[in-house]
């Protein structure tokens, strides 16, 4: 479930503190964008009364926040899974 939530938390709870740390800087950075672009439309919605169907002026801020919150997932995902296929290879 934590890989789910909070992306850079399993990596931090296997033993790779500075990736895991990096995934969480990343993952914070992708949501802030992501939020930010949310109160920029509901700016707009409270001036103009409708949300624009295109996404607004500043959708790239939205695109590129759920990218970079995505990519630090995925790669949190990775870390943490390498490590459990360590260790529960035979040796």
């Amino acid at each position: 479930m934590n890989l789910l939530v909070l992306p850079g938390l399993g990596s931090f709870l296997v033993g790779r503190r500075i990736a895991g740390a990096a995934q969480a800087m990343m993952a914070s950075i992708g949501a802030g964008m992501s939020a930010w672009w949310l109160v920029l439309l509901a700016r707009q919605w409270a001036q103009d009364g409708y949300f624009p169907i295109d996404g607004g002026d500043d959708f790239r801020i939205g695109v590129t926040g759920v990218l970079v919150f995505a990519v630090a997932w995925v790669w949190s995902l990775a870390t943490s899974l390498s490590v459990v296929r360590e260790v529960r290879r035979p040796q």
